[in-house]
């Protein structure tokens, strides 16, 4: 517990503070902007166009889901023209990002990035990046950004070691990220080899499921895994969110105990994961632009619905939901704000973009506090458990100990008087005759019948 603190601390410490707004314009000038779905234009073309874009003063921009590419042309400052510089655009996943030099009547390609182009011209990096050589600042830079994703994203210009700087130091932190995730992951393996709980299984499974969903969104599987291999990056997005709802809720039904304890959350919840499993299916073959939108409102419904049910049971006296409503309740924010982002309803500052990492990592941290007050309750009970058993164990052995006395007091103590009764029968049988006789010889054999009583009797509960 001590070091995910640690972990987290430093994560914040670390985090970067995004470059201001007016520090970009600085490098960056004559900002226009045009939607269009046209795809390929000449030099000539280009220049007339180039009367119907817009003005902008913003290097931020969110459009939303909308499947409709951006034109961009800009211009770089005489002070950044001149020398070798890398322009970002910062957001890994965009689809296409085409770059071309508006140079006299020519129009020359410069690279084309994202992660949805198998062969990237760019500078190695989880967000689109290229790298510039020294130009003419009366030159104009034209983009062409498309994305089936969210279209958005923040312009960057950097010289190469400012930008190898930044990249270590974002690396970094994602380092630390997944440091913590894979931490929690292999301690929870560990506790379900040991004490065979399923929960910590599940649990760890949903663990690889962010840790999956996390490195697609933020081009880390792209960039290590997926580049010049398979065109994957948004399909595996979307199976990533499903995945991740599908296993939030089966841990959310073993930590909760809510087939034993809700029925109807329980047959809610698994209408739920029916419903995800179909959007995961239907990924592999639906456009990403529609699929990636059932996901999203299904991972935002599936997070309420977690939150609903730890309420419920936490209502209901089940105390260690404590801190599973407390994690879930932060998880739900962020994924409601990073929605309204993707969307295009929040900016695209630097909190806002990360806000899921950072509610990960405190839900993470209440999960894990959660489960440790889970085994808690666990202890809890068993002590009762264990009590009770001691209790009931000192009522059966006074109960024991009364039947050893009742058992002697048979052996014994009625005993003696029948063989007192027996013995003076044996004297009378010598002395009488007749029919006096027969009655002492009738009352003998009953005494005997009752001394065989006692003796069967005591046997029996001497055995017991």
């Amino acid at each position: 517990m001590k070091s995910l603190l640690t972990y987290l601390l430093l994560l914040l410490m670390l985090c970067p503070v995004p470059a201001k707004a007016q520090q970009a314009n600085d490098n960056l000038q004559h900002i226009k902007l045009k939607r269009s779905h046209k795809k390929s234009v000449s030099a000539r073309e280009i220049r007339q166009w180039l009367d119907e874009f817009e003005n902008s003063s913003e290097v931020n921009f969110n459009f939303g889901f909308s499947p409709k590419p951006v034109w961009l042309s800009f211009q770089l400052a005489p002070q950044v023209a001149r020398r070798p510089i890398i322009l970002s655009f910062n957001y890994p996943p965009l689809d296409s990002v085409e770059l071309f030099l508006l140079k006299g009547n020519k129009l020359l390609p410069m690279g084309t990035a994202g992660d949805m182009i198998l062969h990237s011209d760019n500078f190695s990096n989880n967000y689109p990046s290229f790298e510039l050589r020294p130009q003419n600042s009366s030159d104009t830079l034209v983009a062409r950004v498309s994305t089936l994703s969210s279209n958005q994203f923040w312009l960057t210009v950097d010289t190469v070691g400012s930008f190898l700087n930044k990249s270590i130091i974002n690396h970094t932190l994602y380092a630390v990220f997944y440091g913590i995730l894979i931490s929690m992951f292999m301690y929870n393996i560990f506790v379900f080899v040991v004490l065979k709980n399923t929960t910590y299984m599940y649990y760890s499974v949903y663990l690889v499921m962010q840790m999956l969903l996390f490195s697609s969104i933020n081009g880390h599987l792209y960039e290590f895994v997926l580049k010049e291999r398979v065109l994957m990056g948004n399909t595996i997005t979307v199976l990533a969110i499903s995945l991740l709802s599908i296993a939030g809720m089966v841990f959310t039904i073993s930590f909760l105990k809510m087939r034993e304890n809700s029925t109807k959350l329980y047959y809610a919840f698994m209408v739920m994961i029916a419903i995800c499993a179909a959007v995961t299916l239907a990924s592999l073959f639906i456009s990403y632009q529609y699929t990636i939108k059932w996901a999203s409102f299904l991972g935002a419904l599936s997070a309420f619905l977690v939150l609903l049910a730890a309420l419920y049971r936490y209502a209901k006296g089940y105390t260690p939901a404590r801190f599973f409503v407390l994690s879930w309740t932060v998880y739900l924010i962020s994924l409601i704000l990073l929605v309204m982002q993707r969307f295009g309803i929040l900016g695209t500052s630097f909190f806002i973009i990360h806000i899921t990492e950072f509610g990960a990592i405190f839900e993470t941290l209440l999960i894990t506090l959660a489960l440790i007050d889970q085994m808690q309750h666990i202890i809890d009970i068993n002590k009762e458990y264990i009590i009770e058993i001691k209790s009931k164990a000192e009522q059966l052995q006074q109960k024991t100990y009364q039947l050893e006395n009742h058992a002697y007091h048979l052996s014994h103590v009625l005993r003696k008087p029948i063989a007192n009764i027996l013995g003076l029968v044996n004297l009378m049988k010598e002395e009488c005759n007749g029919e006096q006789k027969a009655i002492v010889e009738r009352l003998g054999k009953s005494g005997e019948e009752l001394d065989k009583i006692i003796k069967d009797e005591a046997k029996r509960l001497e055995n017991n």
